[in-house]
C-alpha cells in the first residue's frame, strides 16, 4: 500500500512510521498500472481538479477503483446537520456528484446500483 499527501506539514504531523510519498492526486508519481487497485476515501472534494485526479487514480490502478465519498445531492444526514452544518454547506458546493464521478470513470450504469449483469 502506498500513501500520498501533498502537504509537507501534514507529512511531518503523521503519527505513524508508515512511508508516505509527497504528491498530489492530480500528479501521481507512479507508472501506469502500478497498483492492483486504487482507493480514495473522503478526499475527492479536496482535489483541485477532480477529473484529473480520478484520471490519475485510474491510470495507476490495474484493477478496481474504490471511492468512498459523499453525495451532495443526498438529503440531509443528521450527523452532518447537527454537528457540522457549515462544513456541509461548503462541501455541497465543491463536492462532485456521483454522476460526475461515474462519467469521468466511464461508468455506464447507475453508480448507486449494486446489481451487476
Amino acid at each position: 500500500m502506498n500513501r500520498f499527501e501533498p502537504s509537507k506539514t501534514m507529512i511531518r504531523q503523521r503519527q505513524t512510521e508508515r512511508p508516505v510519498v509527497q504528491a498530489s492526486a492530480t500528479h501521481l508519481p507512479f507508472p501506469d498500472d502500478s497498483f492492483d487497485a486504487g482507493l480514495a476515501i473522503l478526499t475527492i472534494h479536496h482535489w483541485g481538479d477532480h477529473v484529473k485526479g480520478l484520471d490519475e487514480l485510474a491510470r495507476v490502478a490495474r484493477g478496481r477503483l474504490v471511492i468512498l465519498t459523499w453525495d451532495p445531492a443526498f438529503s440531509r444526514f443528521w450527523l452532518i446537520d447537527d454537528y457540522f452544518p457549515d462544513v456541509a454547506e461548503i462541501d455541497r458546493q465543491i463536492m462532485p456528484s456521483i454522476e460526475d464521478i461515474s462519467k469521468v470513470l466511464g461508468g455506464g450504469r447507475d453508480p448507486k446500483s449494486s446489481n451487476s449483469s
